[in-house]
């Protein structure tokens, strides 16, 4: 049986440029895109965040940042309207999230 190593046979022919752009590559690859929300989703968030303000339930906060997805749990303790930003703590730190790179909001 034949035991091909991949790439790693490969690499010890490239320059550091050419690993380089190859690492950028690969990590470029995973990159997403910030999805468009409707303003049916909206009006959901909106309700679901009030809610959570209100009775001070945990909500799960689906988010956009520097290309990726993320998710947090926690606690809505402040929603500023002015900045447009929303701080969630969870754990024991404060977590600010801005209404543009929102996802989705549910309970969790």
């Amino acid at each position: 049986m034949i035991h091909d190593r991949g790439r790693i046979k490969w690499v010890s022919l490239m320059i550091p440029q050419h690993k380089k752009l190859i690492a950028n590559l690969y990590h470029s690859e995973s990159d997403v895109t910030l999805p468009t929300i409707d303003e049916q989703k909206m009006e959901e968030m909106n309700e679901v965040i009030s809610l959570a303000l209100q009775e001070e339930r945990d909500v799960v906060l689906k988010y956009f940042s520097n290309r990726r997805h993320f998710e947090v749990t926690g606690t809505i303790e402040r929603v500023d309207p002015l900045t447009k930003q929303i701080r969630i703590v969870v754990g024991s730190e404060i977590k600010i999230i801005t209404f543009a790179n929102l996802i989705d909001v549910y309970f969790a």
